[in-house]
């Protein structure tokens, strides 16, 4: 078995490379400010092909179906009662510049994502070393678009620069948790792996349908909203493209 600290070290780098996407964003902030109204049809392609493409068949492939697709409406109802508890809380305080409910839904299922990939790269290693690489590069190929795109989302919600880096760091560390809960309950983990990818999978669907789509739906001018609906396609090919990888 690799030793955990390998398996660390790769899981923190694929963190570090997953937010160097995000952190390039924010250098360039004035031009994605013009430019995020087109991530977010980016972010919702690529969180419905993450969801359809990879996280629900590595579920299916690994789980009972009926128990997956059950914990997949789990994760649609959860998101779905914790932002009507976010907008109930703020209703009463809305302001010109108060940030969107949906920025927290983001970090909230973004940390589970991370949590998964912590999982899935500390048990392929333990597994096998050559099985650990692919999955390595596989999820760094999504975490670097996926980074890009929640970062967006995050400013067209208008949470502050400072806020993002913050808590986006923050949600990283959830990986190293799930290597260190992996590595260390690696037979526990196998039970419960189908659940969480699919909670994380119906996460992902509603922030998608109910947040992201609708947003894109707000534009008026032609052009923008061709462009929009080009981008929500690219995001889904470049998820497509790195289950190839």
């Amino acid at each position: 078995m690799v030793a955990f600290e390998t398996i660390l070290f790769y899981v923190v780098l694929s963190s570090l490379l997953g937010l160097s996407g995000g952190l390039i964003l924010l250098a360039h902030r004035k031009l994605a400010q013009d430019l995020t109204r087109y991530f977010v049809g980016f972010a919702a392609g690529a969180l419905l092909a993450t969801s359809f493409l990879d996280l629900l068949p590595e579920a299916l492939s690994i789980g009972k179906n009926e128990f997956v697709l059950g914990y997949t409406l789990a994760g649609i109802l959860s998101f779905f009662f914790i932002e009507e508890s976010l907008i109930w809380h703020h209703h009463h305080t809305q302001e010109k510049d108060e940030i969107h409910s949906y920025t927290y839904l983001i970090i909230f299922g973004d940390t589970i994502h991370n949590l998964i990939d912590g999982i899935i790269i500390a048990t392929t290693f333990a597994i096998s070393p050559a099985l650990g690489i692919p999955t390595f590069i596989s999820i760094v190929l999504h975490e670097v678009p996926q980074e890009i795109s929640d970062f967006s989302i995050l400013l067209h919600g208008k949470m502050q620069t400072n806020k993002i880096i913050f808590f986006n760091i923050l949600s990283a560390f959830a990986s190293v948790l799930g290597a260190v809960i992996a590595f260390y309950f690696l037979l526990e983990i196998e039970a419960f792996a189908p659940a969480l990818i699919a909670f994380a999978a119906g996460a992902f669907i509603y922030i998608a349908l109910s947040d992201l789509i609708p947003e894109t739906r707000k534009e008026k001018n032609i052009r923008r909203s061709l462009m929009q609906v080009g981008l929500l396609i690219v995001g889904i090919l470049v998820i497509f493209g790195a289950g190839f990888v």
